[in-house]
Parts: structure tokens; C-alpha cells; sequence
């Protein structure tokens, strides 16, 4: 019952550790600095050792909780799993057992409510810090201990999905561009190999600039006028680096936009030429407009589009645009530029085949990233509604039951 939810502050939760420790000069002692936590979350996954650092260290214990006290709004905390060192800019606390459980208390710094109220107490225009002083007089609501205890079990379920899809998505960039240098170099076949100007390469391929691959679309359309204003628009900052993954994006109404864009169709590759470096590209499975900072490349007979995608996110791709990219202002490269870039040209039927493995890879990945989304919005509302009591934990529980990835 709700009714047994007692208004405390947080001085009566949490008490503040004050030990300071100089470091060890052979780095025996783990250390932790505000780089090492990740905003939102209530573990720590990262850490040092105190080699290199100098000056005295805040000392931490098992269970103890972790919060940053510069810059409240990157929302850094987490409970230690292992006793170390840490930045003196990180708040040290042990829970007060008989009032508060540690893990619940770790996932309790991170409420939206109690962030603002820590950015709302802070010192400092350049660096903003808060202060224990003001953050014990924090009152909240706050359930018995046993109801705490379960309310960190179900959030703790929940980071633990998110985690799982964190790592998911670290193995699947890696192996995205693990397995494109391979199939670029050594294609599916079993083929002699030479060494060609941009690499090694099958003996039967070919290699052509990209003007006999694909064309750049010309012309710019009114994102004003329909019905290019209820199309989606991409820019780079739409594009994901290196993975060829689309993020979020809207339509040009919704965005207001003024100038000339490029209309691309479903099949097109639509490049970012700004900033090469990153290795932005999608293959397009809808139609939009563009920025004027992205090209629509038309895939040429004789080549599959999905293969042509998966080139132009390569590092051979890449490296040929960086070394003809404009030196001032913000790195691009222009059409002229961009048509003279070679490529490998495998077989069609090759080409496909590639395409359609590269693709299979990006697919997979985008499902995790779509997980990995999900249950980051499933996190933020629990903590909410778990933290306020608008829903209880048996409610919760029922229906993480539902959720086939959380069981």
C-alpha cells in the first residue's frame, strides 16, 4: 500500500563517505573517473587504475553509490560491484540500511525529478557542481525496504536488456566492418588475389570509376510545395556513421524547410559528401528529399544497389574521397570528385550475393538498435512510475512476463 510510503530526505537515506586515499604508484586500486560512468545508467562497466593519477582520491567500497557531482545534467551514477578509488568530482555514498537499499538507491538518482532538482542546485557557470549540502534536503516518497528491494530487481531486469543489446550492437559494427573488408578483398569465391591501386582484390574483378557505376542526380526540387513537402527529408546528420543505418527523420514540413533539395527514389544510395571521413550512406527503401550536403547516387546497369552501398562504406571508398576532399571550411568533396573514385566491379550475380550478406549484417543490427531503443523508453517510464507508485511491482512484474526479451 502506498500508505506506508514515508516522505524522507535524502540525508536520511544516504550517508556520505569522506575518505580520502592517495594512489598507489603501481596502479593496484581501480579507478574510477566521470568518464568511466555512462549517463542514465546504475552500473559501472568501465574503469582505470590509479597509476596515473596524482592527487588524493575519494575511496569506495562494495555497494556504495557513485554520483557525479559536475555536470549533474550527464545524470552519472551507479553503485560499485568492487572496491576502488574515484575522482573527487564523483559524490561517494554508503545506503543507510535500515532506511534504504543500495540498489534501489542507485537507480533513485536517476529520476527525472531528483535530476532537476540537482541542476536546479548547482554552483558554477563553466562548471557547473552540486553539493552534498544541497543534495541531502532532497524529500521524496520513498517505500519500505522490501518493496525497494523489489523495485530494483524489476528496473535492474530491465538495464540487464539494455546491456544485452549494448553488446549486441558493439559485435555487430565490428563484424559489419569486419566481414565488408573481407568481401572487398577476397570476394565469395574462392579467386586468386592481386594487389590492385586500391587494394587486394579478386583476379576476375574489374575496376572502374564510378561514373560507369552510378550517376549523381541533378536538380534540386521546393520542399515547400507538395508533394515534396510531406516527404521525408535526410540529412547527415540523419545518416549513422560507418554503419549505412538510418536514424530518425522527419519531413521537410514538419522541419520548415527553405532551400533546394534533391528528390531520391527507393533503390538510390543517398551519400553524405560533407566530412567523407565518416562514411556516411543508405540505401534507399523509400522516397525523400535530400540536403543539398547529401548526393542521390543512381545505381547504372550492370550493378546491384545494395553492393554499391556496401562499397561506399568501405575504407578504400572512404580514403580516395578524404584525399580529394577540399581542404578549407568543411571537408566535402564534389561531383567531379566523387566520379572519379574506382571501385571494385565482381560479377552481377557476385555483386548481389554481397549486397544481400553485407545487408543481412545491417538488418540485424538495426533490430538491435530498435530493441535496444525500446527498452530504453520501457526503462525511463518503470523508473517514473515505479519511483511515485503509479504502478506497483507485481504490475510491473506481469508485465515484463509479457516481454519475451526480459524473461
Amino acid at each position: 500500500m502506498q500508505s506506508q510510503w514515508l516522505e524522507r530526505p535524502l540525508e536520511e537515506l544516504l550517508i556520505p563517505r569522506r575518505e580520502l586515499v592517495s594512489p598507489s604508484l603501481t596502479g593496484k586500486n581501480r579507478y574510477v573517473g566521470l568518464e568511466h560512468l555512462d549517463s542514465g545508467m546504475a552500473r559501472i562497466f568501465r574503469f582505470g587504475n590509479d597509476s596515473t593519477v596524482r592527487s588524493s582520491k575519494n575511496k569506495f567500497y562494495p555497494q556504495d553509490i557513485l554520483y557525479g557531482k559536475l555536470r549533474p545534467y550527464l545524470d552519472k551514477g551507479a553503485i560499485a560491484e568492487w572496491e576502488g578509488v574515484c575522482s573527487t568530482d564523483i559524490l561517494v555514498f554508503e545506503a543507510n540500511n535500515i532506511e534504504a537499499d543500495p540498489f534501489f538507491m542507485s537507480f533513485f538518482i536517476h529520476q527525472p525529478e531528483f535530476l532537476e532538482y540537482a541542476i536546479a542546485n548547482t554552483d558554477g557557470v563553466n562548471h557547473p557542481r552540486t553539493s552534498w549540502n544541497s543534495l541531502s534536503k532532497y524529500c521524496q516518497k520513498v517505500p519500505p525496504l522490501p518493496e525497494q528491494k523489489a523495485i530494483a530487481t524489476v528496473l535492474s531486469k530491465i538495464q540487464f536488456a539494455i546491456e544485452i543489446q549494448d553488446k549486441t550492437i558493439k559485435a555487430l559494427k565490428e563484424l559489419q566492418a569486419a566481414t565488408l573488408s573481407r568481401l572487398l578483398q577476397y570476394g565469395l569465391e574462392t579467386f586468386s588475389i592481386r594487389q590492385a591501386d586500391i587494394g587486394l582484390l579478386p583476379k576476375p574483378w574489374a575496376i572502374v570509376p564510378m561514373r560507369e557505376a552510378m550517376s549523381v542526380k541533378e536538380g534540386l526540387v521546393d520542399p515547400k510545395v507538395e508533394p515534396y513537402a510531406s516527404l521525408p527529408h535526410v540529412g547527415p546528420e540523419n545518416i549513422e556513421q560507418s554503419t549505412g543505418r538510418l536514424l530518425v527523420c522527419q519531413t521537410a514540413k514538419n522541419q520548415r524547410l527553405i532551400s533546394g533539395k534533391y528528390l531520391f527514389n527507393p533503390g538510390e544510395i543517398v551519400y553524405s559528401k560533407i566530412r567523407p571521413y565518416l562514411k556516411k550512406s543508405i540505401l534507399a527503401d523509400f522516397k525523400g528529399i535530400c540536403s543539398a550536403d547529401v548526393y542521390p547516387l543512381i545505381p547504372k546497369p550492370g550493378f546491384d544497389s545494395a553492393f554499391l552501398h556496401a562499397v561506399t562504406l568501405s575504407e578504400t571508398f572512404s580514403a580516395q574521397a578524404i584525399s580529394q576532399q577540399d581542404r578549407t571550411g568543411i571537408p566535402k568533396v564534389n561531383r567531379e570528385q566523387l566520379n572519379s573514385i574506382v571501385i571494385p566491379k565482381p560479377s552481377l550475380e557476385e555483386q548481389k550475393e554481397i549486397g544481400k550478406f553485407f545487408h543481412s549484417i545491417l538488418n540485424r543490427l538495426q533490430l538491435a538498435c530498435q530493441k535496444h531503443f525500446y527498452f530504453n523508453s520501457m526503462f525511463s517510464s518503470m523508473l517514473h512510475q515505479l519511483m511515485t507508485g503509479k504502478i506497483r511491482v507485481n504490475e510491473a512484474l506481469e508485465f515484463l512476463q509479457e516481454c519475451s526479451d526480459l524473461k
